[in-house]
């Protein structure tokens, strides 16, 4: 009985580290591969504000990928729109520290003034975080938080 026990603890200790181990990433970057679309730097102005996307707990970038279909077809330029895939099991303070350094690279790789934040399920606590606490309500011009679903 003791051998089956400590079988099945491991089991589960294996279940639980797979079940985990995608929001356990340790450098998180924004995709060079956006929803089908391989990203390449370009120097042609925006016509709108750059999107961060921010998914949510257990999601990825994926999810919001019918959402960016549609502003391509609406003709938002490829390299406008970013997303990344963050750590679900990090504080949100610390998610708020990435989101900060996202924005930080958008603006730099854009030259525009604010970036908007399009939010999903979990996302809107770190990107509130960051609007409250590290400087997003307008040290970069005033971001604008949007939250789907």
């Amino acid at each position: 009985p003791t051998m089956k026990v400590a079988s099945l603890s491991h089991i589960t200790l294996l279940c639980a580290a797979l079940m985990f181990s995608a929001g356990c990433t340790d450098k998180i970057t924004a995709p060079n591969n956006f929803c089908g679309v391989t990203r390449r730097a370009s120097s042609e102005p925006l016509e709108h504000d750059p999107i961060l996307f921010v998914h949510g707990y257990g999601e990825n970038t994926d999810f919001f990928c019918p959402m960016v279909d549609n502003f391509r077809i609406d003709g938002w330029a490829e390299h406008g729109m970013y997303a990344y895939n963050y750590s679900f099991v990090l504080s949100h303070a610390d998610n708020a520290e990435e989101i900060r350094k996202q924005v930080d690279k958008i603006l730099a790789d854009t030259k525009s003034t604010k970036v908007d934040i399009i939010t999903h399920s979990m996302g809107p606590l770190s990107a509130r975080y960051y609007i409250r606490h590290l400087g997003g309500d307008g040290a970069a011009g005033g971001e604008q938080l949007q939250r789907v679903g």
